[in-house]
């Protein structure tokens, strides 16, 4: 009976605690060792659930390189091909996304004003139009 506790508390991950049981309590022993947990089960358990963890937070790392609208949530890269876009204010006012060109045409006929904004994903800020690199 010693033998038979130690090798399921083994196969459990508890080998001694089963021999101890059978030594102590005999066939009771036997029967609470049988009822035990498995320790080697739960093991794999933590282990996979600390993989997953890990790549949730790969993958919420990876999220935080992209560009970011506190409205919107995430936004997309342009498709291959599109003109580019700024998000432009004039007088208090939002006047939204203009393509880039529609904004250089908009300053030449004086519609815009160098002192006019473009929000600036980058900074998370609305920045002077003076100031954007696409213009």
């Amino acid at each position: 009976m010693l033998f038979a506790g130690s090798v399921i508390g083994r196969e459990k991950g508890r080998g001694s605690t089963g021999f101890v049981l059978v030594l102590l309590l005999g066939p009771l022993g036997l029967a609470l060792i049988i009822c035990l947990s498995n320790l080697k089960e739960e093991e794999k358990r933590r282990d996979k659930q600390a993989k997953l963890f890990a790549a949730q937070i790969a993958a919420q790392q990876c999220n935080t390189t992209m560009p970011f609208d506190s409205m919107a949530g995430f936004i997309p890269p342009p498709p291959p091909g599109s003109e580019p876009k700024i998000r432009v204010a004039s007088n208090g006012s939002d006047l939204g996304e203009l393509p880039v060109s529609e904004v250089k045409s908009r300053l030449k006929s004086g519609q815009l004003t160098m002192s006019d904004f473009y929000f600036d994903l980058d900074a998370a800020d609305w920045m002077p139009l003076d100031a954007c690199p696409k213009i």
